[in-house]
């Protein structure tokens, strides 16, 4: 072991300060449905805290504000928001994500990845100096697997619900564990219980009341109906309806109200009506607010939210809110914990093991690359000077273009198949939209130019095409520049559109469109005025005239005496360029042009991803 490693090892790991979170009369606005409909208010006054070692449930019925309170107080959602936040008593800093733990309702993953893989990616994003060593960062990820209880699932490739994989429960404490790799001292977690069975829904309550405890954790949390026994391992409850704070207190002791509980004294108080014995607390809760009457929810709601306002339920907090503030007023934090290009090579090591480990995508390019150009060389196997031979010559450079230019098309399932884990991350405050964006395009690129020379390769010397190496070359550069283009555009339909089956059909559409026009099918002089500018953003154009350019310049053409006065002949290349308006075209224009292109879609690619189908409210 090199000193550095031992330094490394022995370095002490960055203290994690105990944060407690505090809000007061919070509210959210977004816009109406219609423009001029006035603003929907989805929070209304909530006020509550979380202090170090404690639960805060937040409950009540679908649609109450839950999962949006939780996005204000985690800066999901900010624009529409009213009202203060704290921590530790002061504003919380631009950088707050970075002491925050934040798990979505259906946290996804990468599925060819295991348990223990995906953690280790997310330790060596989340730990800082001096606990960011490999041995340290293993020691933590093995930890954490013991204290979510997936040790034995270490192994356990993710899945989906095709192929199998971890379980449900599983995936629940996984997108919890992801979380809880640099013990941040707040977590939030948005629904953790919802759709496991009542075992399961309990044991992971269990588990994160211990945690919360023993690392002096303030754990936030939203729950829709949970078990009675659940309730008694939960330190407080928020209660929302319709937007308003209806009850915050003790959590149920597992007493009735006249044996002095608080949270069924407070709703048989107010509403004057008791919880039948045997009954589940918190379905009775529920059941008191929501009302097939409208006007009456509504009565019963401002009820609470009064009573709740006037007279609320004596607290006796765990612990005192903390006052330290070391780290959070610093100006001179960032939001991410590694630099841009650790963050960059970690993702792109990623990015790398997904696609070797999705043989599918391989496998397809590896086809289109070899098979295809293969069978489409036997078509036009060894093409001679004879006259017949130039259209035949032409229609092999139009269809490799065309084929190169599909070559890539898997790319258009990248961003709308990748989009849910990319935004959890970066909400998460993992990683920035650029170095998602580098890596996954670098990752990518080697395989699809890799495999697009070796397309041209072969088609170039099974068709017989000039046999010169300067031509070859330049067909092969022509060749690398049109698959390079096709899989840029690809990635710009896919990060343009919201699903799979959008991505196919704004594909399909631009590449016949663009196949129509590329020179071969309809001469470029017959072109219709209004259709003629389609040639100018065409990318398979320029490629086709290049590659033709390159092909038929410096060939003379066999002409017989009977094709000569039958149906007349063309001489040589330069003859039939001038027929296909191709003669004054510059090879290497072309290229800059596809270049060009390349670098523009990308750029789209990018504003796309940063800009669209983001659920910020």
């Amino acid at each position: 072991m090199t000193m550095a490693a031992v330094e490394a090892e022995e370095a002490p790991p960055a203290k994690r300060p105990e944060l407690g979170l505090e809000w007061a009369g919070v509210t959210y606005d977004v816009p109406g449905k219609e423009k001029g409909d006035p603003d929907i208010r989805l929070l209304d006054g909530v006020s509550g805290s979380v202090r170090p070692g404690e639960i805060l449930a937040v409950m009540g019925p679908s649609g109450c504000g839950k999962t949006t309170l939780l996005n204000v107080l985690g800066m999901r959602w900010q624009g529409g928001m009213g009202g203060s936040v704290a921590v530790n008593g002061v504003a919380r800093p631009p950088h707050f994500k970075r002491f925050l733990g934040y798990s979505t309702q259906d946290a996804p993953f990468l599925r060819v990845f295991t348990v223990e893989e995906t953690l280790s990616f997310f330790a060596s994003l989340k730990l800082g100096k001096g606990e960011s060593s490999p041995e340290q960062q293993r020691a933590r990820v093995r930890e954490v697997m013991e204290e979510m209880d997936m040790t034995e699932a270490a192994g356990t490739k993710i899945g989906d619900p095709l192929s199998g994989g971890i379980s449900g429960g599983q995936a629940r404490r996984l997108g919890i564990a992801a979380e809880l790799i640099n013990c941040p001292p707040i977590l939030m977690l948005d629904e953790p219980t919802s759709g496991l069975d009542a075992a399961t829904a309990y044991n992971l309550c269990r588990i994160l009341s211990k945690y919360a405890q023993e690392k002096r954790v303030s754990v936030l949390m939203t729950i829709h109906q949970p078990r009675s026994a659940m309730l008694q391992s939960i330190s407080r409850l928020l209660i929302l309806a319709r937007g308003k704070a209806v009850y915050y207190g003790p959590s149920w002791s597992g007493k009735a109200a006249e044996d002095g509980d608080t949270l069924l004294g407070f709703f048989e108080k107010t509403l004057g009506r008791p919880c039948p014995r045997f009954e589940n607390p918190a379905d009775w809760v529920l059941d008191a607010i929501v009302n097939e009457d409208l006007a009456e929810e509504k009565a019963t709601v401002a009820k609470l939210n009064s009573m709740l306002t006037e007279n609320p339920p004596a607290i006796k907090y765990l612990s005192d809110m903390p006052t330290a503030t070391t780290g959070l007023t610093e100006t001179n934090h960032g939001l991410y914990t590694q630099p841009f290009g650790s963050r960059l090579k970690i993702l792109f090591r990623r990015t790398l093991a997904y696609k070797i480990r999705e043989p599918a995508s391989v496998m397809t390019q590896a086809v289109n690359s070899v098979f295809m150009p293969v069978i489409i060389s036997l078509i036009y196997l060894r093409m001679g000077l004879s006259q017949l031979d130039i259209q035949d010559r032409f229609a092999a450079i139009s269809f490799m273009i065309l084929m190169q230019a599909f070559l890539g098309f898997d790319q258009i399932l990248v961003f709308p198949t990748e989009r849910r884990v990319f935004q959890r991350d970066h909400e998460s405050g993992q990683y920035c939209i650029l170095s998602y964006f580098i890596s996954r395009i670098s990752a990518e690129l080697p395989f699809i130019l890799g495999f697009g020379a070796i397309a041209g390769t072969v088609s170039y010397w099974m068709m017989g095409f000039q046999n010169d190496g300067a031509k070859f070359l330049i067909f092969l550069a022509v060749m690398v520049c049109v698959t390079d283009v096709g899989m840029s555009l690809l990635n710009l339909v896919g990060a343009a559109s919201k699903t799979v089956e959008q991505a196919n059909v704004l594909t399909t559409v631009t590449l016949l469109v663009f196949m129509l026009f590329n020179g071969f099918y309809v001469n470029t002089a017959n072109v219709g005025a209004y259709f003629r500018w389609i040639k100018h953003i065409n990318f398979l154009y320029y490629s086709t005239r290049a590659a033709t350019v390159n092909e038929f310049s410096g060939l003379v053409f066999e002409c017989t005496e009977e094709e000569a006065a039958t149906m007349g002949c063309i001489p040589n290349g330069d003859a039939f360029l001038k027929r296909l308006g191709f003669e004054d075209a510059s090879i290497l224009e072309d290229c800059i042009v596809l270049i060009a292109m390349s670098l523009i879609f990308r750029i789209g690619s990018y504003l796309c991803l940063k800009y669209f189908y983001w659920d910020k409210k």
